[in-house]
């Protein structure tokens, strides 16, 4: 009896009971091995978030997952062979206010033609269980009229991922996957057992079962793609556009030629996507000189009018670019030249220089994205 006795304690004291888990999922057959690069550039753990238990007093805890779901991803990727090239960005080599411009960044720097950045969330929720049989049923066989309360506690990993072109920025797709990392049954008489095993995501099959989703939809996006091939969501809006020179606000910008460099970046955007039709800034500039106009007049109503009608433009873009602490802030507004009214407007910075082209074309295809929503809004509202 003593025996039995000290059987069930020890049961109870144990803490959780095995979890329950599915099977590791299998990556499927990857495609051909093409000439095509990826870089794993960061997996971000949106889902840090304390882990409360206990019945007197609770217990916290965190854990990040952000590099071990980069490895993961990373190393399936190289073991499938699909790619010509998989670069997987150090950790610690990607900075905390990360953006997505300086992911493309990095993976430009790697030279691979995709780069693939997301989030990772983890969850735990906790069922407070009374007089159910994990509680009663050891004590039971013992004889005792005793039970123990105990929590039913369940894991759960989300991951979404964001595959861009790095050449022509284009998101090839975004897709989020969510798996259940385990049910256990843990005792309240040991509390360190859900941190025990909360803390053991990396190593449960809920993290590989993710990536393996994820990577079987990575596989099926690029079967038919080709890298930098761009994309027929952006369609020719038969629009004439100008681009002025921006306004440098600093002689330091002014000196480094910040302002012409970015304005001449939007040309060659617009005029690559083919959305608009970009007039060359040389003609804008003989055209300003003959009439003895400047840029600034371009946006006034009485005589940007008169240029208009002699370029033959529809729209204006107009931007200044700033120097703030150690950002380079870039804002740009493209104006309908008729009413010289701001049909959109987008502002972003960046910490590296030598980022401005990429953060051109990002913001370059914002515009271009969100041009035909926001001419039809101004044009009704006229």
């Amino acid at each position: 009896m003593y025996l039995l006795l000290v059987a069930a304690v020890a049961v109870v004291i144990s803490g959780c009971a095995a979890p329950k888990s599915t099977s590791l999922k299998v990556l499927p057959p990857a495609p051909a091995k093409r000439d095509m690069s990826v870089t794993v550039a960061s997996i971000r753990d949106v889902g840090i978030e304390s882990i409360r238990a206990g019945f007197l007093s609770p217990e916290k805890c965190a854990i990040d997952l952000s590099e071990d779901a980069e490895l993961k991803l990373g190393h399936m990727l190289q073991d499938s062979d699909a790619f010509s090239k998989v670069r997987i960005i150090p950790h610690g080599e990607i900075p905390e206010d990360a953006t997505e411009l300086t992911y493309i960044s990095l993976a430009r720097r790697e030279g691979t033609d995709l780069v693939i950045h997301g989030e990772i969330s983890h969850r735990a929720s906790f069922t407070l269980n009374w007089l159910t049989w994990p509680s009663y049923i050891p004590l039971i066989v013992i004889g005792a009229p005793l039970w123990f309360p105990n929590y039913t506690l369940k894991g759960k990993v989300e991951m979404t991922l964001h595959l861009l072109d790095t050449r022509t920025l284009e998101r090839i797709f975004t897709r989020k996957v969510s798996e259940e990392a385990f049910t256990s049954i843990c005792f309240l008489t040991r509390f360190t057992a859900l941190h025990d095993r909360f803390t053991e995501l990396e190593k449960n099959v809920a993290l590989h079962n993710a990536a393996v989703e994820a990577l079987g939809r990575i596989f099926d996006s690029l079967a038919e793609y080709e890298p930098g091939s761009g994309s027929s969501e952006i369609k020719p809006f038969g629009k004439v556009v100008a681009v002025a020179d921006f306004q440098a606000t600093s002689s330091f910008v002014e000196r480094m030629g910040y302002g012409t460099a970015a304005a001449e970046m939007f040309a060659n955007a617009f005029e690559k996507a083919g959305a608009f039709k970009v007039i060359e800034r040389q003609r804008i500039r003989d055209v300003l000189a003959e009439r003895a106009f400047t840029m600034t007049d371009l946006v006034k109503p009485e005589k940007g009018g008169q240029v208009a009608k002699l370029l033959g433009i529809d729209y204006l873009l107009v931007g200044s670019v700033a120097k703030v602490g150690p950002r380079l802030e870039l804002n740009v507004r493209l104006l309908d030249i008729s009413t010289a009214k701001v049909v959109l407007s987008e502002s972003d910075g960046i910490k590296r220089d030598a980022d401005l082209q990429i953060l051109v074309e990002l913001m370059a295809r914002r515009i271009m994205e969100r041009f035909p929503a926001e001419a039809e809004t101004k044009r009704k509202e006229q």
